[in-house]
């Protein structure tokens, strides 16, 4: 009886002891358990940010790539007359393509002497291709100032340009290079933006000059 005691007492202090020893080892891993899930969080929630941050940066990139388009009127001796779209910064090259091209019947002299298929378009732009004949200045002393004796600031060569009163060579060129660069004038006024062309200038041209 007494050896059954002392094994039994014996046992009940080594579960004790196996009680006391593991409980630090619990705790341990318990917290080490906390620390890893918390890091995980943070690790996702850093990513997260960065990725949402890639998404922006390349939306704003896609938004600058943009492609604009313009409206332009083509009307007269072209194969298909009517509206068009086309890309920003198209010819007026691109305009006649889409249109099927130029008729037989279209002023071949006009074509020759007006058409500037390298110039760049504008939005809301009308492009008028005159058939034979159709372009022939009328008497100024019958009818007055016809508007086919005018000179289309948007199609006219230096050398037309130089025709108008107080248009020297430099300041021709100037009003091509300044159309090239910024698209064809919406409207005659727009000619004073033209270095040396004052409001002075443009009263001596106002009734000489065309922007259609």
């Amino acid at each position: 009886m007494a050896n059954q005691l002392d094994e039994l007492l014996q046992s009940f202090s080594q579960v004790k002891h196996t009680e006391k020893n593991s409980f630090p080892i619990t705790r341990i891993l318990y917290i080490i358990g906390i620390i890893c899930i918390l890091g995980s969080i943070l690790i996702y929630l850093y990513y997260k940010k960065v990725d949402n941050n890639s998404i922006i940066i390349e939306t704003y990139k896609n938004d600058q790539n943009i492609q604009k388009d313009i409206f332009i009127d083509i009307s007269g001796a072209v194969m298909r007359p009517g509206l068009y779209q086309l890309p920003e910064g198209s010819r007026v090259g691109d305009a006649i393509a889409s249109s099927g091209g130029i008729l037989d019947e279209a002023s071949v002299s006009w074509v020759q002497r007006e058409l500037n298929l390298a110039q760049i378009l504008s939005d809301g732009q009308k492009l008028y291709i005159p058939f034979e004949g159709e372009n022939e200045a009328s008497d100024p002393q019958v009818q007055g100032q016809s508007t086919s004796s005018k000179i289309n600031i948007n199609t006219a060569s230096a050398e037309q340009l130089e025709s108008l009163p107080k248009i020297g060579p430099k300041t021709a060129q100037a009003i091509v290079t300044f159309r090239e660069e910024h698209g064809n004038f919406a409207n005659p006024e727009e000619l004073v933006l033209v270095p040396g062309i004052g409001e002075k200038t443009f009263e001596n041209l106002k009734d000489l000059i065309i922007t259609y």
